[in-house]
């Protein structure tokens, strides 16, 4: 027989939260993915169009449990990303670094000849109301395009990302291309497809989809790290 629920009088709804929604909710996703959060005001519309280019108030889901997109579920639970093999001393990037707790901490993983990671913006990723910020978009190509370079060098020597000499790539260059806005509050995916592969550089073209729509696509130029970049080691 289940047990009863039975809330504390004392418990406000911050409390009541924590204790009982929050972990009903975990239990209910099957575990918790890297990455996962709750979300309490999730937007599901813009609002209705008023004339005049105004807006009603947008309807919002009062919670739900934001994860990430089922390819990348399952990545994350079986496999390890690109990035995660990079070392202690190179693991601080904004957008990828695993050390970087106000960072992005993106994850690349290989999907076939293609490379995926994934992605949800949070509220202040916004540039106007229900859209993402450029930068961020930007930052995702470069930084899955520069994990894309080092898995690829690896694979076109037919060797593991823990082995040595160790690959780590820089952009040189990088071109987007915004084709729609990108709404805010949908996982957004980042997929890459090697274009070349030449002594030090590596060129992946990539794209950003949400909702099924591609939203952006870039092209970025990745070159082996200089030496004098690379931190000292003890």
């Amino acid at each position: 027989m289940e047990a009863e629920y039975e809330p504390q009088a004392s418990m406000n709804e911050a409390e009541t939260r924590a204790e009982y929604t929050n972990q009903a909710l975990k239990s209910a996703a099957g575990g918790v993915v890297e990455g996962s959060r709750i979300r309490r005001e999730y937007p599901i519309t813009l609002g209705r169009r008023e004339g005049a280019g105004k807006r009603g108030k947008a309807l919002t889901a009062t919670m739900c449990w934001n994860t990430a997109l089922p390819i990348e579920r399952e990545k994350m639970n079986n496999s390890k990303a690109f990035q995660d093999y990079y070392p202690e001393e190179l693991g601080h990037c904004y957008g990828c670094g695993r050390n970087n707790e106000q960072g992005h901490q993106l994850k690349s993983y290989w999907d076939g000849d293609e490379s995926v990671a994934s992605y949800t913006p949070h509220p202040y990723h916004i540039a106007i109301p229900g859209y993402v910020y450029g930068g961020l978009i930007a930052s995702l190509i470069d930084c899955h395009g520069t994990g894309t370079a080092a898995a690829a060098a690896y694979r076109a020597e037919g060797r593991a990302m823990d082995t040595l000499p160790a690959h780590r790539f820089v952009t040189a260059a990088l071109h987007v291309e915004y084709l729609r806005p990108t709404p805010l509050g949908v996982p957004l995916e980042i997929r890459g497809k090697v274009e070349e592969i030449k002594g030090r550089k590596v060129v992946v073209n990539a794209t950003v989809t949400a909702n099924g729509e591609v939203c952006a696509r870039g092209q970025v130029v990745a070159v082996q790290m200089p030496e004098h970049m690379k931190p000292a080691t003890p």
